[in-house]
Parts: C-alpha cells; structure tokens; sequence
C-alpha cells in the first residue's frame, strides 16, 4: 500500500472521529430542547387554568350584584309590606316575598359553585407552579451539562485538529483536495476497502483491471462506481 494511501487513511479516521463529535455537539441541544418544550406546555395549561380563574371571578362578582339587587328588592317589599292597610295587601306582599326569598336560594347556590370551582382551579395553578418549578431546574440542569458537554467536545475536537493539520501537510494540495470532497459528499466516507470483491463504500463489484492495479499499489485506485479512494483488506 502507497504511503500517500496510508496517510490518507489515518487522515480519515481523524476526520471521522471529528465528525462524531461534531454529531454530539449537534444532538446535546435536544435534551434541553425537549425539556423547555415541557417547561412550556406547563405555561400553557397555568395560563389556561389562570384565564379560568380570571373568568370566574367575573362570573362570582356578577352573581354577587344579581344577588345585592334581589335581596334589595327583598328589603323594599318588606318596607312596602309594613306601610299596607289591609290584610290582603299584606298576603300578597308575603307570597311576593317568598318567591324572591325561595329565588335568592338559586343565587347563592351559583355562587356556592363558583366558589367550588375557584377552589379546584387554585389547587390545579399551585400543582402546575411546583412543576414549573421543578421543570426549570431540570431545564438549567440539562443546559448546563449541555454546556459542559459541549466544552468538552470542542477540546477533543481541537487536539484532533492539531493532529490533523500535522498529517494533511503531508499529502499535496490537489489530492487533499479531492478527498475533502468526498468526505463530505460521500457521508464521512473519503475512502473505502475492498473486501471479498467488492467496494465496502457502495457495495459495487470492482473490476478486474481495477483490482490489478490495487494489487500494483498504485499510488490511489478510484471506485468506477462511487468514487471513492479504494484500499485492499485481503490478498
């Protein structure tokens, strides 16, 4: 095998390896990610068991002004009643008083659930508070070992770096080329074995005159089929 082949070759799987730990750096975001979309379908139901809230209380304040008004005219046919002169007069204001008082019945039964319904709702808005609390520390927890992460990866990526550019000063400017080409057009994969035949980049029969020359150890064999630097894994 060429010495150009063999320092493309180690090049390669430096460059791989960078590829992998870029890939992690792409994927740490998602944990972060996933849990702030938590974070925020809790902000969503809070603000929906909030604007519930909100519209109960108008709701209650509304009934407690229904229920004001018919207790005052409670009060002004009870006035009434006691300035009448005659027996049926004073009938007809006490069954007119009755139906009002049976009525205000209705009132506070309305207002009893409201009062019910605030209750439950408070409940739910205290739960949905301690989850959003303990949400936000599970958000700042995966971000920062995101960050740290992440750190990490880049020194790995730097000291592999260093070695690269030591290695890829020994291949000419034209082929250094070609292969960062096929690295990244070829999924990471500048250069491929041959095994049992075949290309392991794209599963492809290599030719015979093909082979011969890998055989030769030219100095770099191109796959007919996909391009890619072919090296041989068996004799």
């Amino acid at each position: 095998m060429s010495a150009l082949l063999d320092t493309l070759r180690e090049l390669q799987e430096l460059d791989r390896e960078i590829l992998r730990y870029r890939r992690y750096q792409r994927e740490l975001p998602a944990e972060v990610e996933s849990r702030d979309h938590e974070l925020k379908e809790i902000d969503r139901l809070l603000a929906a068991r909030q604007a519930e809230k909100k519209e109960s209380a108008k709701k209650l304040l509304h009934e407690e002004g229904e229920l004001k008004t018919h207790e005052g005219r409670i009060d002004k046919l009870r006035g009434q009643q006691n300035e009448v002169k005659t027996n049926r007069e004073f009938k007809a204001f006490q069954n007119e008083i009755a139906v009002l008082v049976s009525e205000r019945g209705q009132f506070e039964e309305r207002i009893l659930d409201i009062l019910n319904l605030q209750e439950g709702i408070d409940t739910e808005i205290k739960a949905l508070e301690e989850r959003r609390r303990a949400k936000e520390r599970e958000v700042e927890a995966a971000r920062k070992r995101a960050e740290s992460e992440a750190a990490d990866l880049e020194g790995k990526i730097a000291g592999l770096g260093g070695r690269r550019s030591g290695i890829a000063r020994g291949v000419d400017a034209k082929t250094l080329s070609l292969y960062e080409e096929l690295l990244e057009n070829k999924n990471g994969l500048a250069l491929a074995s041959v095994a049992s035949g075949a290309c392991q980049g794209c599963n492809f029969k290599v030719p015979p005159n093909v082979l011969n020359m890998l055989h030769k150890d030219s100095d770099l064999v191109k796959c007919t089929h996909c391009g890619r630097f072919l090296f041989l894994v068996d004799r």
